[in-house]
């Protein structure tokens, strides 16, 4: 049947019921695809939680959790953790069938349709009670559902594997309606309310005069209709299989076809930027950007491509992050905020590609060309193209060549011209003749290392063992600057860098110190570190000079991390305890928004100088590898280049493009005495517990949801009406209370994304009551007690009254002193395992710091964590849970022999040891003890008759804290430690070497190396 629109649709109503679920709305789109970079899939699999690695659906509720159909359950995710459901043969009221084949979100109940292959659930997600129709129970077709939707009077609409099927979701009562070809693949309602269906016998619709379904009457490339969509207005897109993507212009009767190379197309979504995305079955991703352009993605195996060539489902969230799920691969995350910044690398196979190995540095020259000056193989020139690669290397015969291939540093003069330390020599390029001719020649066994210019165009010229050369090219004038070892003089002859800053003073990093010389003058002020003193250097190998656009002075150090000058002349750190990736900084430029960004030998760190907030990109997020040299320039857009041994990274000056949403933050979990409140409740934010006097032990749980940087995501949190402020809690996503008093308490919390953007504060209500003696009545009938006892002593004037008075109060003095003392054990200790809590560990750990800075004495601590503890409780129940962690809190107590050490309770099955006089030797004898403690412990579980055993992971720092050592600083670090432990596969000692220094033994991983 050829058919025309029936009736106009205002095109803003019309958007909004085609983009409103098919393309999420932004204020200014996120490009998914972009001219020059390639997007990166991010694989989530197994080993992140999912269910199963064939995801068919993909669902975003109005919370903003994702869910995934998968054929192995269901799996709501929150971009930290996946929650699983699945079926139970012997329960009646959970999911009805593991493999899932489709999903349908009502907005309006929140409510998650989930067609499978034994009928479908219905799951109240507020609730998280699951609803089941069937073939026996409601009269389904088929047990197979293959797609669903609804229509404006609720009723669901089930395509199965025979027939067409609408259900009543009030009443279960089913009616069947016959089909051509029996399979119905997808159900989809035009902007006009006619219902199309996708089937193996072509496209359909349902002709509601007739009260059944009917042939559409077009000819179309294949029969299998797969998928149907209205992104255009009165525009169908149908997914054929072996029939690419048919296009139908309602209106004109147009179709249009596009074919691929697979034209097997499974699933179909248009993304907010208007590219069309094609998934196949067996062929890969495909992409069509709104100017034509076409790209394709395959699996190859290697990370950051697609993880599977079947791609069995398309969604993108809220935020414009793009889901792709597979058939036996997983999910792949394709986030716009991180795509493959790497602009140019080697290829083997190619000799014209950019030459392997070390870029020591990189310049843009006046006619646009990029200059990379890469170690020992001479200069990649780029032209304008960004494809066309000019290499110019050392000819002993040739004329005009350059003499060395080593090139070090690239110099740009006021007029345009290029100068280049090459060897012994500084040579300049003449863009007319394209050649290069000597200025500078040094002795031979001088290598030049550094350029930099002054005002009057005279050339400085740092070297790597003979100091610096200034050299006035006009007139040869030259004088030299060595090290003589006498004060005044350059401190170091190895020269990194020189610097002019805008107040005309001159920066000299060297190997032992860096040097000053103000305008004017002819000598050096030398800054080198002192130990000790934080507000110096960290170390005296400057290898980088950066000012920025406010004209604040930074440096890199090797091993002393990044550094701030003040003008008062002390200067700010930022090292690896702060946050920063790693101690050797080799490149240094500044953002748009006026971040810093500083090359690592572990990544880039991205710093934020108002706040000290540090950023790390690894080559998850797409800089191409972990070690960068020393090359580093930026455009005058504001682009930063930054070169490694992965080739050169490019990055747009402001990395945050389009609008950056702040994450919602949900209270997901509350436990009293480490037992979930309230299991099936999805979140508690704006609730009110009120909980019983003696449910005073207190967990809770929390996420942000934020799909771009999860595992970066930092909390902070305060209990009104306990807390006196708010808590800095990190990455850390749990908090536990102990022994709080009766009384009202408001949590609240939010969170920072890793770009810099705050959630709304969170909060919930927790009530405990008072106990029976502490209530108005108990006062009231205290108050009458104690007049009668006046009354009695005001009557009983004999002496002996008086004695029996005194001997009673000394009795009740006594108890209360036992009463005291056994209300301070409570306050301090954790009433499960019977060692210190959480509260004592932050009082007593700031104690021990600051005896230790006072007497130079060494200290360690050590984190430990069960490994699957999760299982124990799942499998056995939380009560052989406790008893497993009574049974470890007398293994740890034992281990310790002296009284100055104690262990904590941390939270869960999270411990902390404080080891007071005690160096890395005997922090890892002592764990390795702990660990073969807890090998060895076991609970007997009576029902089954199973020993119930466990192993653990522990993470070692042992450290001499210095003046500004703080209690949260050396927690973080053995957390990152035991965090290693966890991951390189549990089971195993991750040990810190003092504050920077790492260690490997044969029972210590090395963390530098995981």
């Amino acid at each position: 049947m050829n058919r025309t629109a029936i009736a106009s649709i205002s095109l803003v109503i019309l958007c909004t019921l085609i983009i409103g679920f098919s393309k999420p709305s932004f204020s200014a789109p996120l490009s998914v695809i972009r001219e020059g970079t390639v997007p990166s899939f991010e694989v989530l699999d197994r080993s992140s939680g999912l269910s199963n690695l064939s995801v068919s659906s993909i669902i975003q509720d109005k919370d903003g959790f994702l869910w995934f159909g998968t054929q192995g359950g269901l799996n709501r995710y929150d971009g930290r953790s996946f929650r699983v459901y699945t079926n139970d043969p012997y329960e009646s009221n959970g999911l009805v069938h593991n493999l899932i084949q489709t999903m349908f979100y009502d907005e309006v109940n929140n409510q998650l349709w989930i067609g499978t292959y034994q009928g479908i659930s219905r799951l109240d997600i507020g609730t998280n009670q699951f609803t089941n129709y069937t073939v026996e129970k409601n009269g389904l077709s088929n047990p197979v559902v293959v797609s669903l939707d609804k229509d404006k009077e609720g009723y669901i609409w089930v395509g199965t594997l025979d027939g067409l099927n609408r259900l009543n979701p009030e009443t279960g009562e089913v009616t069947i309606y016959g089909v051509p070809g029996k399979v119905i693949r997808d159900i989809f309602w035009d902007s006009e309310g006619t219902m199309w269906l996708g089937s193996y016998e072509g496209l359909l619709y349902f002709d509601a005069t007739k009260g059944g379904v009917v042939s559409s009457g077009y000819s179309l490339p294949s029969k299998s209709v797969m998928t149907i969509g209205e992104y255009t207005p009165h525009v169908l897109t149908l997914g054929l299989w072996d029939g690419g993507i048919t296009k139908i212009d309602l209106s004109t009767q147009k179709m249009t076809n596009k074919l691929y190379n697979d034209n097997r197309v499974y699933s179909y979504t248009l993304t907010s930027d208007e590219t069309e995305w094609i998934g196949t079955w067996g062929g890969g991703l495909y992409a069509n950007t709104k100017d034509g352009r076409v790209y394709h993605f395959t699996s190859d195996g290697k990370i950051g491509n697609l993880s599977h060539t079947i791609v069995y489902s398309l969604f993108q969230d809220s935020t414009g992050i793009l889901w792709v799920g597979t058939n036996g691969g997983g999910i792949c995350k394709v986030n716009p905020l991180k795509r493959n910044y790497v602009a140019f690398s080697h290829d083997p196979e190619d000799p014209s590609s950019l030459d392997a190995g070390k870029v020591n540095a990189i310049l843009r020259d006046d006619n646009g060309y990029l200059w990379i000056a890469v170690y020992n193989e001479g200069l990649n020139k780029i032209a304008t193209d960004n494809v066309t690669i000019t290499k110019y290397k050392a000819d002993p015969e040739g004329i005009g060549t350059l003499t060395d291939s080593n090139v070090i540093d690239i110099l740009k003069s006021k007029d345009g011209t290029l100068y280049f330390t090459v060897g012994n020599e500084v040579m300049k390029y003449d863009s007319k003749s394209d050649q290069f001719s000597t200025v500078i020649k040094l002795p031979d066994s001088v290598i030049t290392y550094a350029l930099e210019s002054d005002e009057n165009d005279i050339m400085w010229v740092g070297t790597h063992s003979d100091g610096i050369y200034r050299q006035d090219l006009k007139t040869g004038e030259s004088q030299h600057y060595k090290y003589n070892n006498i004060e005044h003089e350059v401190s170091d002859d190895l020269i990194y860098d020189i610097k002019f800053d805008h107040l005309g003073r001159l920066w000299v990093a060297t190997n032992n110190g860096l040097n000053l010389m103000e305008k004017g003058s002819t000598t050096f002020k030398v800054f080198k570190s002192v130990q000790g003193d934080m507000s110096q250097l960290a170390s005296n190998t400057i290898h980088v000079i950066f000012e920025d656009k406010q004209g604040t002075m930074w440096f890199g150090l090797v091993g002393g991390g990044l550094v701030r000058y003040n003008e008062d002349g002390t200067f700010k750190s930022y090292l690896e305890r702060d946050g920063m990736p790693n101690n050797v900084v080799l490149g240094i430029l500044e953002g748009n928004d006026g971040r810093i960004w500083a090359s690592t030998q572990n990544g880039l760190a991205i710093v934020t100088p108002t706040t000290g907030d540090i950023f790390v990109l690894t080559p998850d997020d797409g800089i191409g590898g972990y070690e960068f040299n020393s090359g580093h320039f930026a455009d005058e857009n504001g682009t930063m280049h930054f070169g490694g041994i992965h080739g050169i990274t490019a990055i747009p000056g402001n990395i945050n493009e389009g609008e950056l949403k702040p994450p919602k933050v949900y209270i997901t979990g509350v436990d009293i005495f480490q037992k979930p409140y309230e299991s099936n409740r999805n979140y508690f934010n704006g609730l009110s517990l009120k909980l019983k006097q003696d449910e005073t032990f207190l967990g809770f749980k929390f996420v942000a949801l934020d799909y771009d940087s999860p595992d970066k995501l930092r909390f902070s949190y305060r209990l009104k009406g306990f807390d006196t402020g708010w808590i800095y809690s990190g990455t850390t996503d749990y908090i536990t209370y102990s022994k709080l008093p009766a009384g009202s308490y408001t949590l609240e919390v939010f969170a920072e994304t890793a770009r810099g953007v705050s959630s709304d504060v969170v909060s919930m209500q927790v009530e405990i009551a008072k106990p029976w003696y502490n209530t108005p009545f108990a006062h009231i009938g205290y108050t009458i007690i104690f007049g009668l006892v006046v009354f009695a002593v005001y009557k009983i004037w004999q002496g002996a009254v008086i004695k029996r008075r005194n001997d009673e109060l000394g009795i009740l003095n006594g108890k209360l002193e036992e009463a005291n003392k056994s209300l301070e054990s409570l306050s301090t200790k954790d009433p499960l395992t019977g060692v210190y809590n959480r509260r004592y560990f932050n009082t007593r750990l700031d104690e021990e710091l600051q005896l230790a800075i006072r007497s130079g004495i060494e200290m360690s601590l050590l984190m430990l964590d069960l490994d699957n503890f999760k299982e124990i409780n799942d499998h056995y129940g939380h009560h052989y849970g406790d008893i497993y962690l009574e049974k470890l809190g007398e293994v740890l107590v034992k281990s310790l022999r002296r009284s100055t050490d104690f262990v904590v309770r941390y939270g869960g099955d999270e411990f902390l040891i404080v080891l007071f006089d005690t160096g890395s030797a005997g922090a890892n004898q002592l764990a390795q003890n702990i660990k073969d403690g807890v090998e060895e412990a076991s609970v007997h579980d009576v029902k089954t008759n199973i020993i119930i055993k466990t192993t653990c992971s522990i993470g070692v720092l042992s450290f001499i804290p210095s003046t500004g050592t703080h209690s949260n600083q050396v927690t973080k670090l053995v957390d990152k430690a035991l965090y290693l432990a966890k991951k390189e596969g549990k089971n195993r000692i991750v040990a810190y070497e003092g504050i920077e220094k790492l260690i490997e033994s044969s029972n210590l991983i090395d963390i530098e190396s995981v």
